[in-house]
Order: C-alpha cells, then sequence, then structure tokens
C-alpha cells in the first residue's frame, strides 16, 4: 500500500508528513497564551471544540521566524490524546 505525504517548507529546508496524520492545512488562528509554557507553544486553540497546542515549529528548530510562513498544519496525533 502506498503512503501519501505532505510536503511543506519552512525556511530554506523541506519536510513531509504522512497525510494520514493531518487532520487540516489552515491560516494561522488566534490562539490563547499559556504561562511559563515552553518557548515553541504558541498558545492554545479552540478548532472545533476541540483544545489544541499550538507550536511554532520555527522555534522548535531554531529558525528565524522571518524565513516561515503564517500557515498552520493540524496533525491529528490520536496516540496522544
Amino acid at each position: 500500500m502506498e503512503k501519501q505525504i505532505i510536503v511543506f517548507t519552512l525556511g530554506e529546508k523541506y519536510y513531509a508528513v504522512n497525510s494520514d496524520q493531518v487532520e487540516e492545512i489552515s491560516k494561522m488562528i488566534d490562539s490563547t497564551m499559556v504561562p511559563n509554557a515552553p518557548r515553541h507553544i504558541e498558545g492554545l486553540i479552540n478548532l472545533r471544540g476541540n483544545v489544541i497546542s499550538l507550536v511554532n515549529l520555527a522555534k522548535l528548530l531554531h529558525l528565524t521566524e522571518e524565513e516561515c510562513y503564517n500557515n498552520i498544519v493540524i496533525l491529528d496525533r490520536q496516540d496522544e490524546k
């Protein structure tokens, strides 16, 4: 069985994620800050009644944010719920 992947760029590098894990790709959504959260956690978003952590991959990978777009990839991580 072939797997499909979604490829995206962050800075000058390409990354891929299994399409089975992608719930949706969206423009940036307003988030609620979480006090004392790690630097790469932008906050929490409410997506159709589900509270989801918003991870800034650029910060996690130590990239400058000017190199990044303002889209978000929402992953369905059933194993982490």
